[in-house]
């Protein structure tokens, strides 16, 4: 006769799945923390960048930053540098946005590569 009791929710203090249930949990703790950091560092660059550029990559940032969920930048010459504004933007994950018209924005290889690694 084999009786099987119920597993118990958490293990006991002294076993050896205990530590490990003990680091999965500051391991589950620690990352939305680690990941805000990451948010607010992608954000924080994507300001200061913007505020560097002035001019149409400081528009683009104030607009998509505020809650935009479409933004218009078609002819705007926004360039590299700006789409890396917006890629770092798009990564920091505080955006709403939907649809971006960059036809047109002269964004040539390191704009398109920031912008990739965003989406």
């Amino acid at each position: 006769l084999m009786i099987r009791r119920r597993p118990r929710s958490t293990p006991k203090p002294s076993s050896a799945a205990s530590d490990v249930y003990k680091r999965q949990n500051k391991f589950l703790i620690l990352v939305p923390q680690i990941v805000q950091e990451v948010v607010q560092d992608f954000d924080s660059e994507a300001r200061i960048k913007a505020k560097q550029l002035g001019g149409v990559a400081q528009k683009a940032y104030d607009a998509i930053h505020g809650g935009a969920t479409e933004y218009e930048l078609h002819n705007s010459g926004l360039g590299d540098n700006g789409a890396t504004v917006i890629a770092l933007l798009l990564k920091s994950g505080n955006t709403k946005l939907k649809k971006l018209n960059i036809w047109g924005c002269k964004i040539y290889k390191d704009g398109a590569i920031a912008l990739g690694e965003a989406l």
